[in-house]
């Protein structure tokens, strides 16, 4: 299967999901347009459900599960899961933002991969989670989605997948 990749995490104006592109793991420099033979023109969403997703750059290679190909499904998939009633409504109003005329599927990120990561990358998304912890740095970022970020930080963590020892 294609490697996914963040390719706009929507952080400048934050959001509650991003996008993802997948890559040939046989040459990573090739977008791959269909992932599973039927899915050319479909935009691809991870939604924002650890606090890692809020901070992940693009470029980040991740590990994803599938959510579901409808918002509905999604929602419901992720409230069955526990999570925040105020996290789920932000989540559903941010949907809004999708393009509605392509058809989505959306994924949750379940890991990401340092070891495939590119390093600069890796340096984004540090450089990100240190701004997004800092909330002097929140307070003088502008309109960028403030509340939701430090309710993004009060999600469940990830851990990274380790690279391969030799």
């Amino acid at each position: 299967m294609p490697t996914p990749v963040v390719h706009d995490p929507r952080q400048n104006r934050h959001g509650w999901w991003g996008t993802l592109r997948f890559v040939d793991d046989k040459d990573e420099s090739k977008i791959v347009s269909s992932v599973n033979g039927d899915d050319s023109g479909v935009q691809h969403v991870f939604v924002k459900t650890s606090r890692e997703a809020h901070f992940v750059s693009q470029g980040t290679v991740v590990e994803i599960a599938s959510l579901g190909d409808t918002a509905e499904a999604t929602l419901q998939q992720l409230a069955q899961s526990g999570m925040n009633e105020k996290v789920l409504r932000l989540i559903k109003e941010d949907f809004a933002n999708l393009d509605a005329t392509k058809k989505t599927r959306f994924h949750e990120i379940t890991a990401i991969d340092d070891a495939r990561t590119s390093a600069l990358a890796r340096m984004l998304n540090i450089v990100t989670e240190v701004c997004f912890k800092n909330d002097h740095w929140l307070d003088c970022a502008g309109s960028i989605g403030a509340d939701d970020i430090r309710l993004g930080r009060e999600l469940p963590s990830l851990k990274s997948v380790e690279a391969p020892t030799v």
